[in-house]
């Protein structure tokens, strides 16, 4: 028997594995035998194959060649760093993407992938080999035929680095023909051979180590489960051999360590009752001639030689051979090409340094003794192709000197190298970034021993030497790098700090890198604005103000900026780009006034705004307030026809400190500079005129609305707007002991209205659209109304402004309705224009619920009623302990989780809804089913066409508003039948309901009592109603 498994299915091997119970007997046998001791059979100790194998073991003279992979070098595609080194435990270090984008991609280089730090492989230590491959993962040996082979050498690659190499193909490797035959007796180093051992029957090949001490590595490719190959000394002694999961699957590989040099045997088990097809070879590490020597210019960090191979399935890997020494750092590259291949590095023991493991790059720290090798692997049993290079990270060569640079200095992109040395003539704050001819590259520099400094493109720096690399999984490709110093002057150009006056010309990048420096006149404690003017066909800058220091003082994006220069003059504003383009930069100093217009101060009402408008077209116009303003502001503006989205407008003082910005057109009330002011407004589209309205928002201001009388339900007061930046005012007075309600209602569902309520002290008690306000303490109050829209027509909001209570207690319109929280009948009414609320107290204990069952029907379905609930002795916190939430249709839950006895009042109010609104409002009784409900009897009519509504009478007793049902079809389904409660009788034996078809299957349907189980189907009983409702086809009414 032969299992077949994809290598990539590793979900499918692990349920054959699994399931495979005759093979876990073999597994357990496997792991006897792998315990290394004396081997005493005759056959063992003479290093020749055992009796039962070497029947089987004969070559077959007609067997062609073996499979053979020869790896050669390709061009140097060394990929970017982006990665920590590593700290010689074999833990390999790979970066992340930094985010930023790359040039375009020429089509030669690798994909590669984010890495983590090395397996267990790279960690391993001591006198015993390491563990290789990727544990778990096990390949198809799949079927190498039924001729034999007889072994050729495979001979190793042979480089021929060159300055700038071109790119190379891919090898293919010459697949292993089939075998028909037995297996050889021998093995040749770096060989594959494909044959069939035979079945229940132990199979030796003879090997011969040159060297003492070597590490071996033996891949063995097998269909057969539990079949470790095992490696025995020439005098019968077992070696020990380090396997991974995967060395009992079907292709994984196993790592020996060897005693004295001379001919040893492997021996492979074999418990199949059938032949079993193997393919197998070995890699004497340490002393074989089969390694690729990688010389000092083929290992340059700059331009290393990129190898091109394949490692057909069977293949023990193919060997590189370097001399680093000890404690230096390496940059190892495998690029990831989809055939997981991996590269692991040994030192001179044979000791595992550090492994890829999956990762394209791994930066290594030696640890050990050399000479070091790295061995490049597939260990799933199938064929992978692969590149590899490897690099001095420590004293890099190849690498051309860059110096700091001035501003407005073309950077040199034409080399291809691969990483640069910086060259730091002084202490200080330096900044890099990488480019391509068409974009940024991302990269990172490292110090002296390897370690990775100034993550961020910026930092300080100690003067010396630093190593600056791209990142390792991108293609080779040219490159350069822009270094410079943050107190850097050269190349800064002197600007003017009046420029909506004087005017700014079109600058240019004339290069990419070629960054951009302006000197400003403008002294420390002054304040500037920067503002894109971008010409067409341009770019925008995003300019950062630095000090002579090199000191960022601010730096703000794209957007125009308002910065006040702190710190040490002269001051430069800094530009850079990544492409070639024309740019405007417009500068301007606060402190020259002479183009702002002056600001008066509007009233409240309709049309007392300021309109003005800027000398020319343009994205930002300024105007003066003098210092007589109050401390308190509503402030407001527009745009002509130009849409409000990323403008604002900013208050700021002398000095350039901003205390307030106002976003998009939405007035706000601010607190405003001491002193006289500045008004900046800013848009990211041009425009030529512009409205703005500041008004006075402290308890003193005069209101263009009367005080209302306060009473809870009375009048509300209507207001109206004729364009965005009108307001309105309305006052009211408190005394001690007074708690008052704000409500702001418009009778659409919308957000129209912006409610500003200012307390006596001046401050902002609520700000929002429409917010629920609590207002407690003595003073004089302000409402302030504003809306958010470009229209000119407005809707119109009312406002309601109710005093709930006194220092004697609850307002009697409150007090006239007791409620209990355990239940209240139902009270029924209606909400008008004088008549706007209901207001009801009660008293409520921590962690009690009030349920409530209210019903207005609005014919509106996005209406939003009020309903709420506040505490006396919790009035203006805004936390709250008084909650009422949805919980059904028609239903709530008010819950009190205050501590002690709380004593509030229930408001009901029509929200958005238009009135007059009828409505029908109680506490729900407690219990379920017929206690809660009651109990129905007959439906009048008990009929309706289908996709229609009908009110429909339903008699019984204990009906109320209260009473939940639903009907049921003749499989006892829930239909979609719906019933919504309209009134109810005070005797409780009459209840009239809404019953809506829409969407329902004509038929005849049951009534339920929700709640209420134990009925039996189509037999009539409490709270069960069979066949109380037909639904009737339109067609079958005559």
């Amino acid at each position: 028997m032969s299992l077949s498994v994809l290598p990539s299915d590793r979900r499918y091997r692990a349920v054959v594995l699994s399931t495979a119970g005759a093979l876990v007997l073999a597994v357990l046998v496997a792991l006897a035998v792998l315990l290394p001791g004396k081997d005493t059979s005759p056959t063992a100790a003479a290093g020749a194959p055992s009796p039962s194998a070497t029947d089987s073991a004969s070559a077959s003279p007609s067997a062609p060649p073996p499979a053979t992979a020869t790896p050669s070098p390709t061009a140097p595609t060394t990929p970017e760093p982006a990665a920590t080194p590593t700290d010689g435990t074999g833990t390999g270090s790979t970066g992340a993407d930094d985010g930023t984008d790359e040039g375009s991609d020429d089509g030669t280089g690798w994909t590669g992938s984010t890495g983590s730090s090395g397996s267990a492989g790279g960690r391993s230590g001591g006198n015993s080999a390491v563990q290789i491959g990727n544990p778990g993962n096990s390949g198809n040996a799949g079927n190498p035929g039924n001729s034999g082979s007889t072994p050729t050498p495979t001979p190793g690659p042979t480089p021929t680095p060159t300055p700038t190499p071109t790119p190379g193909p891919t090898p293919t490797p010459t697949p292993s023909p089939s075998a028909s035959g037995a297996c050889p007796a021998a093995l040749a180093p770096h060989t594959v051979v494909s044959c069939r051992i035979a079945p229940n029957t132990d199979t030796s090949f003879t090997l011969r180590l040159p060297k003492a001490d070597d590490l071996v590595i033996v891949q063995l490719v097998t269909p057969l489960y539990g079949t470790p190959p095992r490696l025995y000394a020439p005098d019968g002694t077992q070696m020990p051999c380090d396997v991974s999961p995967s060395t009992y699957g079907f292709g994984g590989p196993a790592r020996c360590t060897s005693g004295p040099a001379g001919d040893y045997t492997l021996r492979i088990n074999s418990h199949s009752a059938d032949p079993v097809e193997v393919s197998l070879s070995y890699l004497a590490v340490l002393s074989g001639d089969d390694c690729v020597t990688v010389t000092a210019a083929d290992r340059t960090l700059g331009a290393p030689t990129v190898y091109s191979g394949a490692v057909p399935a069977g293949l023990a890997g193919n060997c590189y051979a370097a001399d680093f020494a000890p404690g230096e750092r390496v940059r190892l590259l495998r690029p990831d090409n989809g055939h997981y291949v991996d590269a692991t590095l040994f030192d001179g023991t044979g000791k595992a340094v550090c492994r890829t493991d999956g990762n394209a790059y791994l930066d290594c720290a030696l640890t050990g003794t050399g000479p070091y090798r790295a061995v490049v692997q597939r260990g799933e049993g199938v064929e992978g192709t692969y590149q590899l290079a490897l690099s001095r990270f420590s004293q890099p060569q190849g690498c051309p000197v860059v110096q700091p640079q001035a501003y407005g200095e073309d950077v040199a992109l034409a080399d291809t190298a691969r990483c640069r040395i910086l060259r730091v003539p002084a202490d200080g704050h330096y900044s890099y970034r990488g480019l391509y001819p068409d974009g940024v590259a991302s990269g990172h520099v490292y110090a002296a021993d390897g370690t990775e400094v100034c993550k961020t493109g910026d930092c300080d720096l100690t003067a010396g030497d630093y190593t600056y690399t791209v990142r390792p999984d991108i293609p080779r490709r040219a490159n350069g790098v822009v270094l410079r110093s943050a107190t850097e002057t050269r190349g800064c150009t002197p600007v003017r700090d009046d420029q909506l006056t004087s005017g700014s010309a079109v600058d240019s990048f004339g290069a990419i890198g070629q960054d951009r420096c302006l000197t400003l006149p403008t002294a420390a404690g002054e304040a500037v604005y920067l503002m894109n003017r971008t010409p067409e066909d341009g770019t925008s800058v995003a300019p950062a103000v630095l000090d002579a220091t090199g000191a960022v003082t601010c730096a703000a994006g794209y957007a125009d900026q308002l910065c006040r220069l702190s710190g040490t003059g002269p001051f430069r504003v800094v530009m850079v780009s990544n492409r070639v383009a024309d740019f405007r930069l417009v500068v301007q100093r606060l402190g020259d006034t002479s183009t702002c217009a002056p600001w008066a101060a509007s009233a409240y009402g309709n049309g007392k705004s300021q309109a003005g408008t800027v000398s020319a077209v343009g994205r930002m116009a300024c105007l003066t307030v003098p210092a007589d303003h109050p401390a308190r502001e509503l402030v407001g503006y527009r745009l002509g026809s130009t849409s409000l989205v990323d403008s604002s407008l900013r208050l700021v003082d002398a000095t350039g400190r901003e205390t307030c910005r106002i976003l998009s057109g939405a007035a706000g009330v601010c607190t405003t500079p001491v002193g006289a002011y500045t008004a900046v407004l800013f848009s990211d589209q041009d425009f030529s005129d512009f409205t703005v309205a500041r008004r006075d928002a402290t308890a003193s201001a005069v209101c263009d609305l009367a005080e209302p009388s306060g009473q809870v339900g009375g009048r509300a007061t209507e207001v109206g707007f004729e364009s965005s930046t009108d307001a309105h005012c309305v006052p009211f007075t408190s005394a001690a002991g007074d708690l008052f309600q704000v409500e702001a209602r418009h009778a659409i569902g919308g957000q129209a209205t912006m409610v500003n309520v200012v307390d006596a002290a001046g401050g902002l008690l609520c700000h929002g659209w429409g917010p629920d306000c609590r207002v407690a303490g003595a003073g004089r109050h302000l409402v302030v109304l504003t809306p958010y829209s470009q229209v000119s027509a407005m809707p119109r909001p009312t406002v309601d402004i109710w005093k709930l209570a006194t220092a004697a207690g609850w307002a009697p319109e409150c007090a006239a309705h007791p409620v209990s929280v355990d239940a209240f009948p139902q009270r029924t009414g209606t909400l008008t224009d004088t008549d706007t609320v209901y207001c009801a107290v009660l008293d409520m204990k921590a962690g009690q619920d009030l349920k409530i069952d209210l019903h207005a029907d609005t014919g509106n379905p996005d209406d939003q009623l009020m309903l709420g609930m506040a505490g006396r002795e919790n009035w203006s916190d805004r936390t709250n302990p008084y909650k009422c939430v949805s919980s059904g249709v028609e239903s709530y839950t008010c819950a009190y989780s205050g501590a002690g006895t709380g004593h509030a009042v229930l408001l009901f109010g029509p929200g958005t809804a238009r009135t007059p609104l009828a409505y029908t409002i109680g506490g729900t009784r407690a219990g379920t089913g017929i206690e809660r409900s009651g109990v129905p009897r007959t439906l009048t009519p008990n009929s309706a066409l289908q996709d229609t509504q009908a009110e429909v009478t339903i008699q019984g007793t204990g009906l109320s508003m209260s009473s939940r049902f639903h009907f049921l079809m003749p499989s006892e389904r829930v239909t979609p039948l719906r019933i919504t409660p309209l009134s109810a009788s005070p005797d409780g034996t009459s209840l009239k309901v809404r019953i809506d078809s829409e969407g329902v299957f004509p038929g005849v349907y049951d009534l339920l009592v929700d709640g209420v189980t134990g009925y039996e189907y189509g037999v009539p009983s409490p709270g069960y109603i069979p066949k109380a409702f037909t639904v009737l086809e339109p067609a079958a009414v005559k």
